[in-house]
């Protein structure tokens, strides 16, 4: 073996010196966790906050966390694709899939930021079909039905997560964050205490509309929040299923705004 090869570390062990050579990433940070459905500006959301310079991460990152090794796990597929802010002392993920478990130990962290967002069936359930139309058209959320169904299970189990929430939250409608920003933005900046606020512009990343990483859509390209909704007329929903849908998603959503120590919303 050569001396040049010896000091090549194995892509396994790479991440973990990325670490060493940081030692404030060793540190504790506070987590953001952000608990919501697929196609509700998450992506959006991420990159805004994520262009904070006391914030390190943007995109979903696809883990459960199950405890404090989660949390290093975390750390390892962040800083092994991006270098560690100078200023950094949140770490964010969002949770959008209820296999993604989350232990009650982040729920009631006192240490922990948690926020609560919901987007309406009307604009979500055509959004994910279109999306799974463009990327995989054998996948069952191709079809409204079953793109329904994914919205009601997961909105029902995000009220089962605020009821496990023994700490404040914050919950906002998906749309206040392109509709109405500057509320949005400044409240976001007051609950997180961030020295710097947060504004309408953000870095385009380097997993920006990557695979896996979140919206594929070239609003999200913009590097700026892009008000309005997208048009989905094409897609067609029945009216039977928004109806239930509407059902689960007003109860859920007076629950969560009740429950939330701050709440924005397009009342």
């Amino acid at each position: 073996m050569t001396e040049s090869s010896s000091n090549t570390a194995p892509p396994s062990i790479q991440p973990w010196l990325n670490l060493i050579k940081h030692p404030r990433t060793l540190g504790r940070y506070q987590q953001i966790f952000l608990f919501s459905h697929m196609r509700a500006n998450t992506s959006l959301f991420g990159h805004l906050l994520g262009a904070s310079p006391e914030i390190e991460g943007y995109y979903e990152m696809h883990i459960g966390y199950y405890s404090w090794k989660s949390l290093w796990r975390q750390k390892l597929l962040h800083f092994a694709d991006h270098p560690v802010k100078p200023q950094g002392r949140y770490m964010f993920d969002k949770i959008l899939h209820s296999e993604h478990t989350v232990d009650d130990l982040f729920l009631t962290d006192n240490h922990a930021r948690l926020f609560f967002c919901l987007r309406n069936p009307e604009q979500t359930i055509p959004s994910i079909v279109k999306l799974w139309r463009d990327i995989d058209p054998s996948h069952d959320y191709c079809q409204p039905e079953l793109a329904a169904r994914y919205y009601c299970e997961r909105l029902l189990e995000l009220q089962k997560l605020a009821d496990r929430a023994q700490v404040g939250y914050y919950y906002f409608d998906a749309q206040c964050l392109r509709d109405d920003n500057a509320r949005c933005l400044d409240t976001i900046s007051e609950w997180l205490q961030l020295e710097q606020p947060l504004s309408n512009d953000y870095k385009v990343q380097p997993r920006t509309g990557a695979a896996r990483a979140g919206d594929h859509s070239s609003n999200l390209l913009q590097g700026k929040i892009v008000p309005g909704s997208s048009d989905y007329s094409a897609i067609k929903v029945a009216d039977d299923l928004l109806a239930q849908a509407n059902t689960v998603y007003f109860s859920v959503r007076s629950q969560l705004v009740r429950g939330a120590a701050m709440a924005v919303t397009n009342d």
